[in-house]
């Protein structure tokens, strides 16, 4: 049976806090009451369990439906469950209410959005509660500099409340918000902690400041110190915050105080009055706080800085103004009245200011209308001012004149340059005066014994020359010069007399003269004074014995010094040993003690102690199959030789001739030799003046090649291509293969063929302008003939860039050609005048003065001959009368416009010889006997040589040669012609032109850079065997090649390589020419390494090793059966 009473509520006796029933609070002891639903039937009871049913207690009934248990002690949380149970244990439903016993205290923390606030600003004030609070409100917070508003709980959490703390105005320092102790509660009713909020600091108090003056006035020139004191510190305080009126501010500055700034106030010039005022606005300036400055204004500072209108003009006058000039205020009198005029009358206030002592003090002057005066006595040499000023102290601009005072006597003083005059050079006299002369001339002086000179003045006022020539024929006297006190100074002061206090008179020369002069070693021709000893003893004779006084000179510069020879008296002759060198002229002379000296003795000398040297050159660096050299022999001084003392090794010599320092011989090879000739001149053949035997030449070596070169190899047949893509083989055999146009493949398989991926050019060309101004080129062999423009050749070519020049420009020139020269221009000749960039003018010029030229007679005709025969030659015709004086006319006219240049391209360009000239009549004429390319449209190509040594010519378009071995089983050379070769694995050489791809067994090569000028390729294959002993790299050669260094650059490139550091480390000068000649395969001499040593003294080694890439030897020698290598392995 169910019981069915269920309790309805429960209540504690004391349930502290906000609410009495919620079963919160902080008393434990407890008295527990509820209520039930219904009154206890018979026998039921009320139950209560505090720990969730696992105990339970009987209540005591307090009525029909109500009960109670107590008292009870509770803690913590929990629930208290009941239930009604009967008689017989059965139970009623349990109702359970939970119940809390909080006896912990709350607290709060508090915090702040901002700690400092200046003017204007708030700050949030957060307090952050550990519980729910109960009866929180403004009321009981205490707050210090400042107020609190809108105290609001947080809407998300009730334990947070937010306040906006505002700070009071105008006030500076701390601030605090604070929570009272007990002014709030929790739920259980625990009263609440007080707490303090951070330490705030309030700053409203705006900054002020104050401007002062340094001066309550200011006149013209004077300025001001204008000070800005704070009462706080300034942020952003600048000179641009200050206005000032009547003048302006300047260096504008903080002091070493942070609450003062100063600046220099000038005052406008030329303000008749007025108050200036200094100020700075409002907020301009703040505090460290951020709050906005006052401003302020300086007290007015009164400003006159006019100055008189009236000024003192001209220079002041002295009443006694003596000496030289009346207005120079230079005077011998004390007591003066000084004047002067004024530019105006004197205004209201103002005065005349005279100082004497250039402004150091002043006295006032009477003034009258215009002029001013003012009594003084002088008591010296001082500068006068002048001045106006007025009431405020603005003064007009001073004159400013020195004046002297000066009752001192002049006085002279007389001085000879040399104690004794004697008959060689006039003494100079001097006169030096105390002060400046006036109305001094030679006509004021005395002298007796001799003649004076010109009166000179000197850079120096105070002193004057003049030249005294004692009589001649004296040999013991004395001189008198004097001066009479006629000169005075520019004061009027009359000067003293005076007289020079000795000069003694000599003119007589020493009787001994000099008769000669000899060597002790004259080597060479006897007596001649050309020797090679420098360390000589020099002798004479003279002409009397030597006198008391008399001293025997030497000079070895030819009179410029000389030195005095140990002798004594009645000597007759002299000796000294000295050190000579060089060349010069020995003198010798007698000088007495007076100076005067006899004839001098001059000689030339000559010490030479360098022996003569032989310089051997030749006629060509080379020698091929047929061909001599001419040997020139050039001696340093002359000297005879003979044939015999020509050594020569290698070949034969003819025809030796020459004499003096010029000999000439020719050498022969014999044939079928490599062998190079050397040609030597023996030491010791012959002396020069001074002795010298004459040194061994430095050995000069010939190259020589007089192998006849190789009959052309047959040719067994000539394969043509069409138009179109061609495959051509040549099969066994010696074969020329020609595409033509088109993207051939051409092979030559066996024998040494000629494959061709253009057209053939061997032939004559000749390249012209058309008459109506085109280009045009007509190739002609001995069967076919056919006319190209220019859109048919491969300008790439380096031969054929005169083509990419104007057509007028080359038009001239070949008319020129023919004019001058009665021929069409030579593609060298040509290429060469239109690269140089010079004028037609400049080319006729050049014309006119060449060998070519001269040799067709030209230059021996006159100019009416010269004028014919341009008739003749240029247009075919004679002139006629008219015409050849019009031309005779320009020729004998003045100017370079009417040079024989001028006129010979005047003819050369003239309509009728263009008319003439018209296609092909005048052009550039050339013969091609090898293939070369220059006919364009060849299409890209391939060219495989096959067995033998081919010659493979791409023409234009990409062309590839091709080769079934590995790359690294090929190399390249140059040849002495400058074709690039590739050399195959078993010895045959291909000779390759204008090609840029190389194909080795299915592996391309860019070979692009084999079309670059054969002097560039030569030297870099120099470069390389020079400084690294080996061939090039293909990657190394072609850096180089792309580089842009030229010169000693690129030779520094190389010596200061890492390759070359590795392999060779630090040399001395001389080995490190020894290992460039040894990495060529050459030994250097011992002259030719002091020639290379004596280089290095004025050059780098880089400049060196470029000097030996482009020696004729060592270039020659490099040159081999196959060439230069350039390229060890591609």
């Amino acid at each position: 049976m169910t019981v069915s009473t269920v309790s309805t509520g429960i209540t504690f006796n004391d349930d502290s806090g906000y609410s009495s029933t919620d079963l919160v609070t902080n008393d434990p002891i407890q008295v527990i009451h509820g209520t039930l639903d219904a009154p206890l039937a018979a026998g039921e009871f009320v139950e209560v369990s505090l720990n969730q049913g696992v105990d339970w207690v009987t209540a005591t009934a307090d009525g029909p439906a109500s009960w109670s248990l107590g008292a009870l002690v509770l803690s913590g949380s929990g629930t208290v469950s009941v239930r009604v149970t009967d008689a017989v244990g059965n139970h009623g439903a349990v109702s359970a209410s939970a119940y809390t016993i909080d006896q912990a205290a709350p607290h709060v923390s508090i915090s702040a959005s901002s700690t400092t606030l200046k003017g204007g600003d708030s700050s949030t004030v957060t307090f952050t509660f550990s519980e729910v609070p109960y009866d929180f409100q403004a009321a009981d917070l205490v707050v210090t500099g400042g107020s609190i508003s809108t105290l609001v709980v947080n809407a998300s959490d009730p334990s947070i409340y937010t306040a906006v703390f505002t700070p009071t105005l105008n006030y500076s320092g701390p601030a605090s918000v604070s929570v009272q102790a007990g002014s709030y509660i929790d739920l259980a009713g625990n009263i609440g902690a007080g707490a303090s909020g951070p330490a705030l600091s309030v700053d409203t108090q705006a900054p002020t400041m104050a401007i002062t003056s340094s001066a309550a006035s200011l006149k013209s020139g004077e300025t001001a110190l204008i000070t800005f004191t704070f009462s706080e510190v300034p942020v952003n305080f600048a000179a641009e915050d200050i206005s000032a009126t009547i003048g302006a501010l300047s260096g504008f500055a903080a002091t070493a105080n942070p609450l003062v700034y100063t600046a220099l106030f000038t005052p406008t010039a030329y303000t008749a009055t007025g108050n200036a005022v200094i100020s700075v606005a409002n907020n301009v300036y703040s505090d460290a706080a951020g709050n906005s400055g006052i401003g302020a204004s300086s007290a007015p500072i009164m400003i006159d800085t006019l100055a008189p209108m009236a000024a003192a003009i001209g220079i002041p006058h002295f009443s006694q103004d003596t000496g030289s000039s009346g207005t120079d205020l230079i005077t011998s009198v004390a007591s003066q009245t000084v004047s002067g005029m004024l530019s105006a009358p004197l205004g209201a206030g103002e005065s005349v200011q005279v100082s004497f002592d250039n402004g150091g003090t002043w006295d006032t002057a009477s003034a009258s209308s215009n002029s001013w005066s003012l009594g003084h006595t002088l008591t010296g040499s001082g500068v006068l001012q002048v001045r106006v000023i007025d009431t405020a102290g603005n003064y007009s601009t001073p004159t400013i004149t020195p004046y002297a005072f000066d009752q001192s006597p002049p006085t002279v003083t007389i001085s000879s340059n040399v104690p004794t005059a004697n008959g060689v050079e006039p003494a100079i006299i001097s006169f030096t005066f105390s002060e400046a002369p006036v109305g001094f001339s030679g006509s004021d002086i005395f002298a007796a014994g001799g003649q004076m000179g010109a009166l000179t003045p000197t850079s120096n006022p105070l002193v004057y020359t003049a030249t005294f020539t004692p009589t001649s024929g004296v040999a013991s006297g004395s001189a008198t010069i004097a001066v009479s006190g006629v000169y005075t100074d520019v004061a009027g002061n009359v000067g003293g007399a005076a007289a020079i206090p000795s000069l003694q008179i000599d003119t007589v020369a020493p009787t001994a003269i000099a008769g000669g002069v000899s060597f002790l070693t004259d080597s060479g021709t006897p007596n001649d004074l050309i020797t090679n000893e420098p360390r000589q003893t020099l002798a004479g004779n003279l002409s009397a014995p030597l006198v008391a006084g008399d001293v025997v000179q030497l000079s070895l510069d030819n009179g410029v010094s000389w030195q005095n020879i140990t002798t004594s008296v009645g000597d007759t002759s002299w000796s000294v040993t000295e050190t000579l060198s060089g060349s010069s002229h020995v003198v010798v002379r007698v000088i007495d003690a007076a100076g005067n000296f006899s004839t001098e003795f001059s000689a030339p000398y000559t010490i030479d102690a360098t022996a003569p040297t032989v310089g051997i050159s030749s006629s060509a660096s080379s020698v091929s199959f047929g061909g001599t050299a001419t040997i020139t022999l050039t001696l340093s001084d002359p000297g005879v030789l003979v044939q015999g003392d020509v050594v020569v090794t290698g070949g034969t010599i003819t025809g030796f001739t020459g004499s003096g320092t010029t000999y000439t011989v020719t050498v022969t090879p014999p044939a079928n030799s490599t062998t190079p000739i050397t040609v030597n001149v023996s030491g010791g053949l012959f002396t020069d003046a001074a002795g010298n035997a004459s040194q061994a030449s430095v050995p000069f070596v010939l190259t020589v090649n007089t192998t006849p070169p190789p009959p052309p190899a047959p040719v067994d047949q000539v394969l043509h291509g069409s138009v179109g893509d061609d495959t051509l083989n040549g099969g066994a055999g010696n074969d020329t293969i020609i595409g033509g146009g088109g993207n051939d493949k051409l092979a030559g398989d066996a024998g040494d063929d000629v494959l061709i991926g253009g057209s053939s050019d061997i032939g004559n060309w000749i390249f012209y302008i058309t008459a109506d101004g085109k280009l045009a080129a007509s190739h002609s062999t001995s069967t076919t003939g056919q006319t190209l423009g220019l859109a048919d050749l491969n300008l790439k070519i380096a031969e054929l860039a005169f083509l990419n020049a104007p057509a007028n420009k080359l038009a001239d020139l070949t008319l020129l050609y023919s004019a001058a020269f009665g021929r069409m221009g030579d593609l060298a000749g040509v290429n060469h005048l239109l690269a140089s960039g010079a004028s037609m003018e400049q080319i006729a010029q050049g014309f006119t003065v060449s060998a070519e030229w001269a040799a067709a007679g030209w230059n021996a005709l006159s100019d009416i001959a010269y004028v014919q025969k341009l008739y003749q030659q240029v247009l075919g015709r004679a002139g006629d009368a008219a015409e050849l004086k019009f031309w005779a006319d320009q020729l004998s006219s003045d100017g370079a416009a009417h040079s024989r240049a001028y006129v010979l391209l005047a003819f050369a360009t003239s309509t009728e010889h263009r008319t003439l000239g018209a296609d092909g009549a005048a052009g550039v004429a050339v013969t091609l006997n090898q293939e070369s390319g220059w006919i364009a449209g060849s299409g890209n190509d391939r060219l495989e040589g096959g067995a033998g040594s081919d010659l493979l010519v791409g023409g234009d378009g990409i062309d590839t040669v091709v080769y079934s071995g590995a790359e690294k089983d090929y190399s390249l050379a140059l040849s002495k012609a400058g074709d690039v070769m590739i050399a195959e694995p078993e010895g045959s050489m291909d000779t390759i032109r204008q090609i840029e791809l190389g194909e080795f067994n299915g592996v391309t090569r860019d070979l692009s850079f084999t079309q670059a000028g054969a002097d560039k390729l030569q030297e870099l294959g120099m470069l390389y065997h020079l400084t690294l002993g080996r061939a090039g790299d293909l990657p190394g050669f072609v850096f180089w090649l792309n580089s842009g260094l030229q010169n000693a650059a690129l030779g520094a490139g190389f010596i200061e390589s890492v390759e070359f550091g590795a392999r060779f480390g630090s040399l001395d000068n001389n080995a490190f020419v020894n290992l460039l000649y040894h990495n060529a395969g050459q030994q250097a001499d011992s002259a030719t390494l002091a020639k290379w040593d004596t280089y290095l003294d004025t050059h780098s080694r880089a400049e060196l090793t470029m000097a030996l890439a482009h020696d004729v030897t060592l270039v020659g020698s490099q040159f081999g059966a196959n060439g230069m290598s350039l390229i060890g392995s591609l």
